[in-house]
């Protein structure tokens, strides 16, 4: 470097010096160790054993097509006209048959062929022509089926992140607290997944989120829209305003046109974002032209729009309060002796002061979410109010008994119950009348309205599901045409006679509300209990916050 110039001599240096601190490459480890790569790029000799697998229809070998500009036909048809074209179809099923003998044809000691009989979602699958080759070369090969069963028998080597998660007692109750807000989504969050619940909630685990149009965007969007509208359309006394149908889209169009402008400031002429929308539009407006028609003809009024049960204003409704008495012969209330150790360092000055032993006093348990739609319908006697509230989605939705225990959908029967708790009859005291005892307050329906896209002439259907009271004058206040057009799940029979799974004895009414209370306890229970296991499933993980982070995702 003498002879270099000053500049080059430092540049020279400065590179050697990257050099010398820069692992290029290093030889691989090769003996008894294992190897995992593609039968296309692997290139290893020597292989005293191999398992390949993915041997299933057109996957290995892979299906192959030509994707040029000329297809298989046209180029016969251009050979008899005695111009040749390769066929880059046949070159790659050669390579893959290639790939195929190259990778049987490497191990000197064993050889393990696989292949999957079904896909992660359960439909079946063939093994590929490859696997079916070598069995009628060699007829006396014997399949063997495997199942998760063998990986528990015996001592058979097995690695599986853990499903099960149990936080101590301890532990839960200081992260849940003596008093714990659940809404239909927490404990429907839970019943899927508890380890997801503990992430997302009690962690505060969260990925980014992306600016996009998904489902809970249209949700948000066709809550805005549907809330607004009966804001505008509503007179003094909450009765809904005649209007013709073309006053109600122009409305309708109006309030949609200035959310959409807020929304997307400078990409309101965005092509893509202006195809969404427009499904969403014609969602809105059928389910607005059906709301408008619905109340129209109805004796129930709207009594709120929107409504927080959390408490914190004078005017909201209070949320639904249980007591969850502690069991003590659930699990072992003393934490583990490495939990006290950490509990004892001072570095870990986040958990000073949790006890070592579970508080056996009662927890407060507080429930509730922001409703929708509430309406109200007086009774004839003048001292009972029927209470139905509405909910709105924006894509079909059913709602069942079932899933009420199955799957935690408690979202329409947790609302009306809440509202006809003893604390909320203020909310549906006669204004006029200020002197006037409280309303006997009881449950009338609870109702999804939701578009049904299932047409075969492509038309969007208002959808209405749910429960309502079999009472003679409810069905009247409900719906005056006697047609069940309004009704949720619930239409007339050949005889005329209403009939279907939404209607309601007042027996039935009560022992949902004993199903509901009874639901929730036990989940509450489990959760204070520490549970926090995986539990995957296509419901739990699609839409799920930790799912980067969990081993066992769907």
């Amino acid at each position: 470097t003498a002879s270099m110039s000053p500049r080059y001599s430092t540049h020279f240096f400065a590179l050697s010096l990257v050099f010398s601190e820069t692992d290029i490459g290093s030889v691989p480890a090769r003996h008894d160790c294992v190897m995992v790569g593609s039968a296309v790029t692997l290139r290893v000799d020597n292989i005293r054993a191999m398992l390949l697998l993915g041997l299933n229809e057109g996957e290995f070998p892979q299906s192959t097509r030509d994707d040029g500009l000329l297809s298989e036909q046209d180029k016969e048809t251009l050979s008899s006209l005695g111009i040749e074209l390769n066929s880059r179809a046949d070159r790659r099923m050669s390579d893959e048959l290639l790939y195929v003998w190259r990778a049987m044809s490497k191990p000197s000691d064993v050889l393990i062929l696989s292949h999957s009989t079904t896909t992660p979602d359960g439909q079946a699958r063939s093994p590929s022509a490859a696997l079916a080759r070598v069995r009628l070369i060699l007829p006396g090969l014997r399949p063997t089926v495997f199942s998760s069963r063998m990986l528990e028998e015996g001592d058979a080597i097995r690695h599986r992140t853990p499903t099960t998660d149990t936080v101590a007692r301890p532990v839960a109750r200081r992260l849940l607290g003596d008093e714990i807000w659940l809404s239909q989504s927490r404990l429907q969050t839970y019943a899927r997944c508890p380890y997801s619940y503990y992430g997302a909630y009690l962690l505060r685990l969260r990925e980014p989120v992306e600016a996009k149009l998904n489902n809970l965007g249209a949700g948000i969007f066709l809550h805005h829209v549907m809330e607004q509208y009966l804001r505008r359309a509503l007179d003094e006394n909450n009765a809904i305003r005649p209007m013709a149908p073309g006053e109600v889209r122009a409305l309708a169009d109006a309030i949609m046109e200035a959310y959409i402008r807020e929304l997307c400031g400078d990409e309101v002429q965005n092509g893509r974002l202006l195809h969404l929308f427009d499904r969403l539009r014609q969602v809105a407006l059928v389910l607005i032209e059906s709301i408008q028609a619905e109340l129209s003809q109805s004796d129930f009024r709207v009594a709120g729009l929107e409504w927080d049960t959390h408490g914190r204003r004078p005017g909201d409704p209070r949320p639904l309060a249980l007591t969850l008495e502690p069991n003590d012969e659930d699990l072992p209330q003393t934490l583990p002796s490495h939990s006290a150790a950490v509990l004892g360092d001072p570095h870990f000055s986040e958990l000073q002061g949790l006890p070592t032993r579970a508080d056996s006093s009662p927890v407060r348990l507080l429930l509730g979410g922001r409703i929708d739609r509430v309406d109200m319908y007086r009774a004839a006697d003048g001292d009972t109010v029927y209470i139905r509230v509405v909910d709105y989605k924006s894509s079909k939705h059913e709602f069942t008994i079932s899933s009420l225990t199955e799957d935690m959908n408690i979202q329409l029967l947790l609302y009306l119950f809440t509202l006809c708790s003893p604390e909320n009859r203020r909310l549906f005291a006669n204004q006029s009348h200020q002197s006037a005892p409280l309303p006997t307050v009881r449950p009338a329906a609870a109702v999804y309205i939701s578009p049904d896209e299932s047409d075969r002439e492509g038309a969007i259907l208002p959808c209405r599901t749910g429960v309502i009271l079999g009472d003679p004058e409810v069905i009247e206040a409900a719906n005056r045409d006697s047609d069940g057009a309004y009704l949720p799940s619930v239409k007339r029979n050949r005889q005329g006679v209403l009939a279907g799974r939404g209607l309601t004895s007042t027996e039935q009414m009560s022992e949902l509300e004993r199903l509901l209370l009874s639901t929730i306890r036990e989940t509450a229970a489990t959760m204070y209990r520490g549970c926090a296991n995986r539990t995957p499933s296509e419901a739990a993980c699609q839409f799920c916050r930790m799912k980067g982070s969990c081993g066992v995702s769907v």
